[in-house]
Protein backbone atom coordinates (compact mmCIF):
# COMPACT_ATOMS: atom_id res chain seq x y z
CA UNK A 1 0.00 0.00 0.00
CA UNK A 2 0.98 3.49 -0.48
CA UNK A 3 1.59 6.04 1.91
CA UNK A 4 -1.25 7.65 0.44
CA UNK A 5 -4.05 5.26 1.07
CA UNK A 6 -3.81 3.32 -2.66
CA UNK A 7 -3.39 -0.31 -2.71
CA UNK A 8 -0.89 -1.08 -5.21
CA UNK A 9 0.41 -4.17 -7.44
CA UNK A 10 3.52 -4.99 -9.49
CA UNK A 11 2.67 -5.93 -13.38
CA UNK A 12 5.18 -6.44 -15.98
CA UNK A 13 7.67 -4.80 -13.75
CA UNK A 14 6.01 -1.76 -13.07
CA UNK A 15 3.93 -0.61 -9.66
CA UNK A 16 0.85 0.46 -10.73
CA UNK A 17 -2.42 1.42 -8.13
CA UNK A 18 -4.94 -1.31 -7.81
CA UNK A 19 -8.43 0.55 -8.67
CA UNK A 20 -6.57 1.51 -12.21
CA UNK A 21 -5.58 -2.21 -12.87
CA UNK A 22 -9.09 -3.62 -12.13
CA UNK A 23 -10.58 -0.98 -14.32
CA UNK A 24 -8.59 -1.44 -17.23
CA UNK A 25 -9.32 -5.25 -16.78
CA UNK A 26 -12.80 -4.30 -16.89
CA UNK A 27 -12.33 -2.08 -20.24
CA UNK A 28 -10.14 -4.32 -21.84
CA UNK A 29 -7.73 -1.38 -22.46
CA UNK A 30 -4.60 0.23 -20.87
CA UNK A 31 -6.40 4.24 -19.30
CA UNK A 32 -4.73 7.31 -20.46
CA UNK A 33 -2.23 9.11 -17.84
CA UNK A 34 -5.47 11.57 -18.41
CA UNK A 35 -7.80 9.72 -16.92
CA UNK A 36 -8.54 9.23 -12.99
CA UNK A 37 -10.57 5.83 -11.73
CA UNK A 38 -12.49 7.38 -8.62
CA UNK A 39 -13.59 5.50 -5.98
CA UNK A 40 -17.53 6.96 -5.68
CA UNK A 41 -17.49 5.87 -2.07
CA UNK A 42 -13.83 7.30 -1.50
CA UNK A 43 -12.93 4.55 0.54
CA UNK A 44 -9.32 4.16 -1.39
CA UNK A 45 -9.53 0.11 -0.61
CA UNK A 46 -12.85 -0.65 -1.84
CA UNK A 47 -11.71 -1.82 -5.26
CA UNK A 48 -15.11 -3.47 -6.66
CA UNK A 49 -15.83 -2.23 -10.29
CA UNK A 50 -19.27 -0.72 -9.02
CA UNK A 51 -17.23 1.50 -6.93
CA UNK A 52 -15.31 2.74 -9.45
CA UNK A 53 -15.85 5.77 -12.16
CA UNK A 54 -13.62 6.85 -14.90
CA UNK A 55 -13.38 10.64 -14.83
CA UNK A 56 -11.59 13.59 -16.77
CA UNK A 57 -8.57 15.00 -14.06
CA UNK A 58 -10.72 18.20 -14.52
CA UNK A 59 -14.01 16.60 -13.76
CA UNK A 60 -12.26 14.61 -10.34
CA UNK A 61 -11.00 18.10 -9.19
CA UNK A 62 -13.93 19.46 -9.31
CA UNK A 63 -15.91 16.73 -7.89
CA UNK A 64 -13.37 16.87 -4.58
CA UNK A 65 -12.75 20.87 -4.61
CA UNK A 66 -16.05 20.82 -2.33
CA UNK A 67 -15.15 18.88 0.61
CA UNK A 68 -17.73 16.66 1.24
CA UNK A 69 -18.02 13.06 -0.43
CA UNK A 70 -20.35 13.50 -3.74
CA UNK A 71 -24.10 12.24 -3.79
CA UNK A 72 -25.86 11.72 -7.33
CA UNK A 73 -27.56 14.44 -6.48
CA UNK A 74 -24.44 16.51 -5.84
CA UNK A 75 -23.08 15.60 -8.80
CA UNK A 76 -26.11 16.57 -10.85
CA UNK A 77 -26.40 19.77 -9.21
CA UNK A 78 -22.60 20.25 -9.98
CA UNK A 79 -23.35 19.82 -14.26
CA UNK A 80 -26.58 21.64 -13.78
CA UNK A 81 -23.86 24.62 -12.17
CA UNK A 82 -21.71 23.60 -15.09
CA UNK A 83 -23.47 23.47 -17.98
CA UNK A 84 -26.89 25.16 -17.31
CA UNK A 85 -28.99 21.70 -17.52
CA UNK A 86 -28.36 18.32 -15.70
CA UNK A 87 -26.38 16.10 -18.13
CA UNK A 88 -28.76 17.06 -21.03
CA UNK A 89 -25.71 18.25 -23.15
CA UNK A 90 -23.36 15.43 -22.35
CA UNK A 91 -24.69 13.02 -25.09
CA UNK A 92 -21.53 12.31 -27.36
CA UNK A 93 -23.85 9.65 -28.95
CA UNK A 94 -27.37 9.36 -30.82
CA UNK A 95 -29.92 6.88 -29.75
CA UNK A 96 -28.83 4.41 -33.07
CA UNK A 97 -25.35 4.88 -31.91
CA UNK A 98 -26.85 4.02 -28.14
CA UNK A 99 -28.58 0.68 -30.10
CA UNK A 100 -25.50 -0.12 -31.87
CA UNK A 101 -22.72 0.21 -28.49
CA UNK A 102 -25.19 -1.80 -26.61
CA UNK A 103 -25.77 -4.68 -28.87
CA UNK A 104 -21.28 -4.76 -29.23
CA UNK A 105 -21.36 -4.97 -25.61
CA UNK A 106 -23.45 -7.35 -25.14
CA UNK A 107 -21.29 -9.18 -27.99
CA UNK A 108 -18.36 -8.76 -25.66
CA UNK A 109 -16.44 -6.58 -27.70
CA UNK A 110 -14.16 -4.54 -26.13
CA UNK A 111 -14.94 -1.16 -24.86
CA UNK A 112 -11.92 0.53 -27.35
CA UNK A 113 -13.14 -0.95 -30.28
CA UNK A 114 -16.65 0.48 -29.37
CA UNK A 115 -15.47 3.66 -28.41
CA UNK A 116 -13.16 4.33 -31.61
CA UNK A 117 -15.87 3.21 -33.79
CA UNK A 118 -18.28 5.80 -32.16
CA UNK A 119 -15.81 8.65 -31.94
CA UNK A 120 -15.66 8.71 -28.24
CA UNK A 121 -13.06 8.28 -25.40
CA UNK A 122 -14.07 4.34 -23.77
CA UNK A 123 -14.76 5.87 -20.45
CA UNK A 124 -17.87 7.00 -22.47
CA UNK A 125 -18.66 3.07 -23.15
CA UNK A 126 -17.34 1.57 -19.38
CA UNK A 127 -20.07 4.22 -17.84
CA UNK A 128 -22.98 3.32 -20.21
CA UNK A 129 -21.99 0.03 -19.77
CA UNK A 130 -22.16 0.55 -15.50
CA UNK A 131 -24.84 3.13 -15.61
CA UNK A 132 -23.13 6.21 -14.72
CA UNK A 133 -24.47 8.89 -16.80
CA UNK A 134 -28.33 10.06 -16.51
CA UNK A 135 -28.32 11.02 -20.39
CA UNK A 136 -27.59 7.49 -21.68
CA UNK A 137 -30.19 5.75 -19.00
CA UNK A 138 -32.48 7.94 -20.15
CA UNK A 139 -31.85 7.74 -23.51
CA UNK A 140 -32.24 3.71 -22.82
CA UNK A 141 -35.30 3.85 -21.77
CA UNK A 142 -36.22 5.52 -24.86
CA UNK A 143 -34.93 2.71 -26.78
CA UNK A 144 -36.80 0.64 -24.97
CA UNK A 145 -40.33 1.55 -25.29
Amino acid sequence: MKNNGYHRMRRLGKLIDEHRLIMQEHIGCELTPDEIVHHINEDKTDNRIENLMIMTLAEHSSLHSTGHTASKEFREHLSKIKKGIPNYGAAKINLSQLQDILTSIRNHETFRSIADRHGVNHSVISDIHLGKRQIYEQMKQQIEC
